[in-house]
């Protein structure tokens, strides 16, 4: 075992002895290789020390992410409420409402109530209040004598209307011209006849005083047979702003819970009223007459209800809430009607209508009371107290107003409305086409009425005996009249002599052909004491052509 040990020991002396001497011990190995890396470290070392030292690289800074826009997400009703929406958004911003009309500014106020942004709603306020301020105050009041521009389609229907009522229907005015009436007058024949006609009349008796009015003359202030004025026929392409602030009443907020708003309405009443004047102005200026008709029930309701809206007599007033219902009622409710129809004074009425429209209008309602024909909402007995109040003395009137009539007060009213006739007297211009003129005429000579005859069936009558006799009544309606005898070719001789005659005394009011001339509106009452007329002049407008 010692010997194996021994053995091992001098293999491994033998392997260290083969390597080189100058190697040297093993264990001097890494000393050796220290020393002979010692220069080149030290060479390292002064290079080292010779070059620059390098600055470290600088670092780029990154973009800094922006925060997340702000997004606020606004309801709307439809893509047209985006531009009102977006002003509304953009007022927190800027503090400034771009806007171009009073819609507009309305449309952004209803927006920013939705938004609750009280700020936004009071400078639409006055925004609004601004815009009104800026435009002229009203139109200008029209004088007694001269009416600019205004075609007589109304005038003419409320001449023809007095003429057929006769004397009883004019009442004091029949002393003066036909027109002192005024329209109030038109159609009293028509309300008249209806009345008479009773249950039995076909579809509405008088759907108004308008209805009347029209059926009297075969015309209205929008027909286009009368000739209109020149801006009558035309749609309005710009309407003054208190027309456009009632034009879009339902874009208009709770006045009771907005005093704002309701201190604006109150502002802007009367101009409203000094737009439109009074009631002869509307019913014979196209122009106002669209206008009125353009109406939302509360424009016309503040017209009504203004003192300072002026006319001849309340049948006038009457005949403007009967042509705007006759348009607008289809967009009226109950209620409605029977507010708007409460703000009358019929108390002032003339007799014509407190003696034949108002029963009329009372015997529509009774029978049609759910239709167009019957919107006046008075029952016969009231329009009998109407018809009383308007005649009887302070004490009877009195004793009346404590009766419970279930009439409005309004109705009973004893203050009158603004008089618009001057005591000289209020002129109109009318023009009607010498066409329309023959027609009329032609249907009246052949039937002895304005409109064409209703069509008569065969009648059989049975004859004593048992014999049956057919008898058919035969009326021209066109064409020539029958053949007269030999007997009476001289009568129809001196007949036409005679239209020949009228033919030429009117040829001097003929100006291409249309029948023009001058409509002269008296107070009721009142006689005319103007000028006479030119019966041998040869010009033409010397003298009022359609006052007589």
């Amino acid at each position: 075992m010692a010997r194996a040990v021994l053995a091992a020991r001098l293999t491994l002396v033998d392997r260290w002895a083969d390597e080189p001497a100058e190697a040297g011990p093993s264990s001097k190995r890494p000393a050796a290789a220290a020393a002979e890396d010692a220069e080149p470290g030290v060479e390292r070392q002064k290079q080292r020390g010779q070059q620059q030292p390098q600055p470290y690289p600088q670092r780029v800074p990154l973009p800094q992410r922006r925060p997340p826009l702000l997004q606020l997400r606004v309801p709307l009703g439809s893509e047209d409420e985006l531009p009102a929406a977006l002003a509304a958004i953009k007022f927190a911003y800027t503090g400034h409402i771009e806007a171009g009309s009073i819609r507009e500014v309305l449309q952004v106020r209803q927006q920013a109530d939705y938004l609750q942004m009280k700020g936004c709603m009071e400078a639409c306020v006055a925004a609004v209040q601004e815009k009104l301020a800026a435009a002229p105050g009203g139109m200008p009041a029209v004088d007694g004598q001269t009416s600019g521009g205004v075609t007589g389609a109304t005038s003419i229907a409320a001449a023809a209307g007095a003429a057929a009522a006769g004397p009883a229907a004019a009442g004091p005015a029949a002393a003066g011209p036909v027109a002192a009436a005024g329209p109030a007058a038109a159609g009293a024949a028509a309300a008249g006849a209806a009345a008479a006609a009773g249950p039995a009349a076909e579809g509405p008796v008088a759907v108004g005083a308008a209805a009347a009015g029209a059926a009297a003359a075969g015309m209205s202030p929008g027909n286009d047979a009368g000739s209109t004025s020149a801006g009558s026929g035309a749609a309005l392409k710009a309407l003054a702003p208190v027309l456009e602030l009632y034009s879009c009443a339902q874009l208009w907020p709770d006045a009771e819970q907005e005093p704002a708003f309701a201190a604006l309405l109150a502002e802007a009443k009367p101009r409203l009223v000094a737009r439109f004047g009074d009631a002869l102005a509307v019913l014979n200026d196209g122009q106002l007459f669209d206008q009125m008709l353009a109406l939302p029930a509360v424009g016309l309701w503040a017209l009504l209800e203004s003192d300072d809206f002026g006319t001849d007599s309340e049948s006038s007033v009457v005949l403007v809430l009967a042509e705007w219902m006759a348009v607008n009622y289809s967009s009226t409710d109950a209620d409605t009607r029977r507010r708007l129809c409460g703000r009358l004074r019929l108390g002032h009425c003339s007799r014509a209508y407190t003696s034949w429209v108002l029963p009329a209008l009372a015997l529509d309602h009774l029978l049609h009371p759910d239709t167009q024909a019957g919107w006046f909402p008075i029952t016969p007995t009231q329009a009998s107290c109407v018809a009383y109040f308007a005649t009887a003395s302070d004490e009877e009137r009195q004793a009346l107003l404590n009766d419970e009539t279930g009439c409005p007060e309004t109705w009973f009213s004893t203050q009158p409305r603004r008089q618009c006739v001057p005591p000289q007297g209020r002129n109109f211009n009318f023009s009607v086409s010498r066409k329309y003129l023959a027609e009329r005429y032609d249907a009246f000579k052949l039937t002895g009425s304005p409109f064409p005859p209703a069509q008569q069936q065969h009648a059989e009558e049975q004859q004593p005996g048992g014999q049956q006799q057919q008898q058919q009544q035969v009326e021209v309606a066109q064409g020539e009249p029958p053949q007269q005898q030999k007997g009476d070719k001289e009568q129809e001789q001196q007949q036409r002599a005679r239209e020949a005659l009228v033919a030429a005394h009117w040829s001097r009011y003929l100006k291409d052909g249309k029948l023009t001339g001058r409509i002269v509106l008296l107070r009721p009452g009142a006689a005319y004491e103007g000028p006479g007329w030119p019966e041998d002049s040869e010009e033409e407008g010397d003298g009022p052509a359609g006052g007589a």
